[in-house]
């Protein structure tokens, strides 16, 4: 008797446990996430896909030199993005029942775009003629392309609705016409073809998702000046964060390749390629929490998705740092094997950013304190900085000093982003 009374408890458990995997997996978070997870895997799987064919076609130094731009570029967006991409995201998910109001973000986010991309392609023509890194007359102009392709693209607006299954198919069909692209017209003479074929790619999905803006049933408004000027000055913490990362992530790559030269920069663009993929899971959670968290509070799912998403990947790092000269010759080949003890550290910052990157946007923004995860990563930047300067000071700045500087700088970040976020929620 007692047994089956133990065996109907556990019964009864188990079920409670299954309907509440079953409505996690039925949240549309978890339906949110899958969507920009399975963006992100696009966006990092088509390099992915065409690296292993360019690191084998192309000399080291030319590989190293595409690394570079790609570095510039992201630099290059996340000027002309200026937090957008957080700033609208978060106020488009407060007013999405206001079309008009959602219709004016749109079009000052654009304007903004617009504006800020006359100042950023000035100043890449200035840093080409004076840096050490000359890039060809081709080069500079398929770069000014990519540029702004990338910087009008209007992810803020689907992921601020909820509704990013449109952004899904365009991307598809534009990572595509970039993988064939480069497999059939891309060789070590004509490497440059490289960048022009992701700019068009680029171009097709921002026409694509603005096109689609429309079909949602909202509008682009007319952008005013003087809102487009809130809109800024609203954004510029959010920049000021995301300009604060670039400083240890994408600016990396063309620190070291200004420094230490293009071999350098490649060693370091492998690795940094595989982290970028293995990124695209945590980043995709984290985006689809952030305008979740912003309009319900809800802290449980927090600390839910933290641990089904954080075991299993903890599990996996550590498996693979036993793998990564593998890897690394496997995706890139017998040149790049050299770079496995960098992309060892790669591995360690996934996991420190991952819960770094939980205890951010997601994270305070349940607090109404978003503003504290910009806090945590402008101070982050500034020891990065200092790292630098220090290394550049003693010749030091080479691709595997450069990513264990990236790993102290995250470790800060975290460990402010849970002391801060700890004391608030007890005064909250």
């Amino acid at each position: 008797m007692v047994v089956l009374i133990i065996k109907k408890v556990n019964n009864v458990k188990n079920l409670k446990i299954l309907k509440q995997i079953q409505s996690i997996l039925k949240h549309r978070v978890a339906i949110n996430s899958l969507f920009i997870f399975s963006i992100q895997i696009m966006n990092m799987m088509a390099p992915l896909l065409v690296m292993p064919y360019l690191s084998r076609e192309l000399s080291v130094d030319n590989f190293g030199m595409i690394m570079i731009i790609f570095s510039m570029s992201a630099i290059c967006l996340v000027i002309t993005d200026f937090g957008f991409n957080l700033s609208a995201t978060y106020r488009i998910s407060q007013c999405r029942d206001d079309k008009s109001e959602v219709a004016r973000v749109v079009g000052g986010v654009l304007l903004s775009k617009l504006l800020i991309l006359f100042l950023v392609i000035i100043f890449l023509v200035i840093y080409n003629n004076y840096s050490s890194i000359m890039l060809t007359n081709e080069l500079e102009f398929y770069t000014v392309i990519n540029i702004i392709s990338q910087s009008f693209i209007p992810f803020y607006f689907y992921q601020g609705i909820e509704k990013v299954k449109a952004m899904l198919i365009s991307v598809f069909f534009t990572k595509f016409f970039y993988v064939i692209g480069v497999f059939a017209f891309v060789d070590n003479n004509n490497y440059e073809l490289v960048i022009l074929i992701y700019a068009i790619s680029n171009l097709f999905t921002s026409l694509i998702l603005i096109l689609g803006i429309y079909k949602t049933q909202y509008y682009i408004e007319k952008p005013k000046f003087d809102y487009t000027m809130k809109l800024i000055i609203d954004s510029s913490q959010f920049f000021l964060s995301r300009a604060a990362i670039l400083v240890n992530s994408s600016a990396s790559t063309l620190i070291v390749g200004t420094f230490s030269g293009a071999n350098q920069a490649a060693l370091y663009g492998a690795s940094e390629k595989i982290f970028q993929a293995s990124q695209s899971v945590t980043s995709s959670i984290t985006q689809a929490l952030f305008p979740y968290l912003a309009l319900n509070k809800n802290s449980n799912i927090l600390i839910n998705v933290l641990c089904i998403v954080g075991i299993p990947l903890s599990l996996f790092l550590l498996l693979t740092s036993h793998f990564t000269s593998d890897i690394l010759n496997l995706i890139f080949g017998h040149k790049y094997v050299g770079a496995y003890p960098i992309l060892n550290y790669f591995l360690v910052i996934i996991g420190i950013s991952f819960i770094s990157s939980m205890f951010g946007y997601p994270a305070f923004a349940q607090l109404n304190k978003v503003k504290y995860a910009n806090y945590t990563v402008i101070l982050g930047s500034l020891f990065q900085i200092i790292f630098i300067v220090f290394l550049y000071l003693n010749n030091g700045l080479t691709a595997i000093n450069m990513v264990k500087a990236v790993v102290i700088t995250e470790m800060i970040i975290l460990i402010c982003r849970l002391v801060l976020y700890y004391s608030v929620k007890r005064s909250f």
